[in-house]
């Protein structure tokens, strides 16, 4: 709940609608510019941050753990960069208190908090 406040405190000015999903665990945030934020965690310890900038394929970076296949430090942790590019080590590591405020500095570094 605390994450939450803090991303939305963080990020009201630029915020055009917020969802909370009822049929799977999904906080969907659609900004002021168009990109579309998607917060999920669920009950087995996985979660996800996927920023989507538009409806194009591969236009979208993700913070997640849903998938254990990457060669990557942080593994299972790991970010998917935009456009399909090389997956790579993610500081994420799925504890909202912790990740929130690294996803908050990830939105500023996109331009999509400016």
């Amino acid at each position: 709940m605390e994450a939450r406040q803090f991303l939305l405190g963080a990020c009201l000015p630029t915020i055009q609608e917020v969802v909370l999903e009822a049929d799977r665990p999904v906080l969907k945030i659609v900004f002021i510019r168009g990109p579309i934020l998607h917060i999920r965690y669920n009950d087995h310890g996985k979660y996800a941050y996927q920023l989507d900038f538009s409806p194009t394929t591969d236009d979208f970076v993700r913070f997640d753990n849903y998938d254990d296949t990457w060669p990557v430090e942080t593994r299972p942790h790991h970010f998917h960069p935009r456009f399909g590019a090389v997956v790579v080590s993610s500081p994420m590591k799925g504890n909202p208190m912790n990740d929130i405020p690294l996803l908050v500095e990830k939105l500023t570094e996109f331009s999509i908090l400016k």
